[in-house]
Formats: C-alpha cells, structure tokens, sequence
C-alpha cells in the first residue's frame, strides 16, 4: 500500500460495452512519481464503494489517499515489453489543502 495524493478523479460509462471506468493522476509520495491510472470500475474497489459525484469530483480533489496498485506488463503494438500501473483498491481517502502539504 502506497501513500498518494489523488490530483483528480473522473468516473464514466463509455464503450460499445457501456463498461465503467475510473481515471485518475496520482502522485506517489514515497516514489515520488506520477501514474496515470485508467481502471475499470469493477476491478477497483473504492472507500465505502461510493463514486463521487460530478460536483464531488471537481470539489474534492485533490485529495489524499492509500492505494493498493502493482505493475502490469504486456507487450505494445510493436512487440516491446512495457509497464503500466494497475490499482486494485484505494483504501481510504480525504481532502487535502495543497497549501498545508
């Protein structure tokens, strides 16, 4: 589990699937490093299992958070390796005052 700071967060529908997704930058302050995250809403769980609201989404964030992620590999278009970040659940989370960091 990872300590971040969650800088925005979106939760959609989309595709001819009509699957739901969450997207979201977060800043991981022990690796001091920022991931793209894009995951399907199925496959992450979120605090009390409760999606934001648009308002929420814009209001709230940045906010932050324990994520549980790892790394997945597969290979590009051209047969290279690559790495990307999968989340699995972020734990909890809170609004935060960049100011106060």
């Amino acid at each position: 589990m990872s300590k971040m700071l969650i800088l925005n967060f979106s939760a959609f529908t989309g595709g001819k699937d009509q699957k739901s997704f969450f997207k979201f930058e977060a800043y991981d302050i022990e690796q001091k490093t920022l991931y793209p995250f894009f995951v399907e809403q199925q496959y992450c769980a979120i605090p009390d299992g409760v999606i934001p609201t648009l308002q929420e989404q814009r209001d709230t964030f940045p906010r932050i958070a324990d994520v549980v992620y790892s790394f997945r590999q597969y290979n590009d278009k051209e047969g290279r390796l690559r790495y990307a970040p999968n989340v699995q659940q972020i734990v909890s989370w809170k609004s935060v005052d960049l100011k106060k960091l």
